[in-house]
Formats: C-alpha cells, structure tokens, sequence
C-alpha cells in the first residue's frame, strides 16, 4: 500500500485519513488502476486534461506522469470498509494544482453545489480560465461558445473558484462536513 510519507505533496498528510466507513490511502496504479478503470464511465473524463483511456495500461502509463512529480496534486484512493469484502475502491478524491489558500475550482454545477454544502464561500468565475483539449465537451458557465472560433475543437472553459480557509473551518463548516460524513444515503 502507498504510503503518506512516500507522496510528494506540498502540505504535510496525516498517515490515517479514515472514519468507520470510509479510509483514505495515496491512490497507487499499481493497486487501484484495475478497479478504478473497471468502475470508470468515459464521461468521467470530460472535464480532466487527460483521457479517456481505454486499456488499464493506456491509464498506469498517463497517471505517472500527470500527478505523481507533482507536488501540487494529489489523488487518494476512497475505499469503502461497510461492504462485506471491505475494503473496496468507490472512487478517488483528490487534491489537483493545490495553492497555499484551500480552492475549490469547479465547472460542473453538481460540483457546485457539493462545495457550497461543504462550507465553501463562492470568490469568483475566472472566464475562459482555459482552453481544452481538442474534441473535448466545453461546459462553459453561462456563456455562449463565440461564432467563427478558429478552434472550434479546442473550447474554452470558465471555472468557479469557491475557498474554504481556516476561519471558515473554525467558524463551522468543519461541523457541515460532520454531519454530511454521518449521513447514509
């Protein structure tokens, strides 16, 4: 199993992330690839600077190199300990281009409203923060794709920025993120 003190993440990770439901590890290709590429619709990659992969290898080889040297991300593997061959890959979490102040950037409202449930404050919509990959969806926030682009199969994409900082934390939204890890469905 990856360990925390083998990540080379900027901020300092604690060794045991992990309630009575759910456990958090470093995400390591070589344990998680199959289940993640198993359990992974190609919609998933809509919005990430990678993919879509279509053999597990095709994925190892692209993980490597897209998070591990570097120290702004990290992605964690989430695995399930209430299933009864626990515990179980449900998915992945992560931290991607992590500044010193906690952000939150989204563009899909579904994502908005996670952050805004978890106490994120909302700070501001960066437009056409950048360009995507040609062929990809863009999923612009309110704003038309421009007539006559000359790349029209390279779109932009706006973001929204939400922050959480420490006097957020303190000031309750550690308690919201409380009471929404309590809950069961």
């Amino acid at each position: 199993m990856a360990l925390m003190q083998d990540v080379k993440f900027c901020f300092p990770i604690s060794q045991e992330l992990e309630n009575e439901r759910v456990k958090l590890v470093a995400f390591a290709p070589a344990e998680h690839a199959d289940a993640f590429f198993t359990g992974a619709d190609e919609s998933l990659y809509t919005h990430l600077p990678w993919g879509p992969f279509f053999t597990v290898a095709e994925f190892r080889a692209s993980f490597g190199p897209h998070v591990n040297p570097d120290p702004s991300r990290l992605i964690f593997a989430v695995l399930d300990k209430t299933t009864a061959d626990a515990p179980q890959l449900a998915g992945t979490i992560g931290f991607m281009n992590t500044p010193r102040a906690p952000q939150h950037r989204a563009r899909r409202r579904a994502s908005m409203r996670a952050a805004e449930r978890l106490g994120f404050r909302h700070e501001g919509v960066p437009r056409w923060d950048h360009i995507l990959r040609p062929g990809k969806a863009a999923n612009r926030v309110d704003v038309a794709l421009r007539a006559g682009d000359p790349k029209p199969d390279s779109p932009g994409t706006d973001m929204v920025v939400y922050s959480l900082c420490w006097d957020d934390w303190e000031g309750g939204a550690r308690e919201a993120v409380d009471k929404i890890m309590q809950r069961t469905r």
